[in-house]
């Protein structure tokens, strides 16, 4: 039987799923430092002597994943307070909405 830890680590990772491949893919910035990180490193092969390359690579690389964990973390939170919000109303007896979690089932 699955515990309530269970499900929320379920859900937990099913969110980061899909904030990976829907909504980092239309992030302007994101696809932009991706986009500088190719480049470099397709010139670093075309190139594999100049060391400034190579740092400038590495720079992108991490910048790239950055924003990346600082974009995971901000949806997180947001997530976190929808549900406190959610979770506070239903301890309250008021109606809730699943939907209002912005959870879909069954994805992985």
């Amino acid at each position: 039987m699955k515990t309530w830890h269970d499900y929320l680590h379920e859900f937990v990772m099913e969110r980061v799923i899909e904030f990976e491949e829907q909504v980092l893919p239309k992030n302007r910035e994101y696809k932009a430092l991706q986009e500088k990180a190719d480049l470099l490193f397709r010139r670093i092969l075309e190139y594999l002597e100049t060391k400034d390359l190579g740092f400038d690579y590495e720079t992108a690389q991490s910048s790239e994943m950055n924003l990346r964990s600082r974009l995971i973390y901000r949806q997180g939170l947001l997530d976190g307070i929808r549900f406190t919000q959610w979770f506070d109303r239903l301890r309250a007896g008021a109606p809730c909405k699943e939907e209002k979690l912005n959870h879909k089932r069954g994805r992985r």
